[in-house]
């Protein structure tokens, strides 16, 4: 029996070995496959630009153009995205799908998604100053709570809200 757990051990320990072997690159590989892959991210970082930039055109012709009012629905926000530039199908299930759904209980995954509403709304502001609107109900929930000036304005620095003199226009 011990020389049947040794040949085992060995075979294991052979497989491990090949195994390892398989996955040992020369540099020259290595370098080429390094390339290769910051390719592909500086691809994919561009493709998600772009998609950022068509997200920022149709919240600003929602909110500017059309006058509409914000939608903070997670199922609403991607069905308006989709139905106005059909570039953007499936841009917000891939947000979705990058905050790791499958480990969360569906409580989180459903503030998740509120949450993520709530970004797209700040990075079409970065992108454009006149989406704001999110930012402006925020400053007027801020007011109505009877927060602070100072903590309005600073809130206001941070980007996450209009300032104080803007709300009491």
């Amino acid at each position: 029996m011990d020389h049947d757990k040794k040949n085992q051990q060995f075979s294991s320990s052979n497989s491990i070995e090949r195994s390892c072997n398989d996955l040992i690159y020369s540099a020259k590989v290595f370098k080429e496959l390094e390339v290769a892959y910051n390719e592909v991210c500086e691809e994919f970082n561009q493709i998600k630009l772009k998609k950022i930039c068509l997200m920022s055109r149709v919240l600003y012709k929602k909110q500017r153009k059309d006058g509409e009012v914000l939608t903070y629905d997670p199922d609403e926000f991607r069905k308006m995205l989709e139905e106005n530039e059909p570039k953007l199908q499936g841009f917000f299930d891939e947000l979705v799908a990058s905050t790791n759904p499958q480990k969360k209980s569906s409580i989180t995954n459903q503030q998740n998604k509120k949450k993520l509403v709530a970004m797209c709304y700040f990075l079409g502001g970065l992108n454009n100053k006149f989406i704001n609107s999110v930012k402006t109900d925020i400053g007027f929930l801020l007011s109505a709570s009877e927060a602070s000036a100072s903590i309005i304005n600073t809130l206001a620095n941070a980007g996450l809200t209009i300032r104080r003199e803007t709300i009491q226009r």
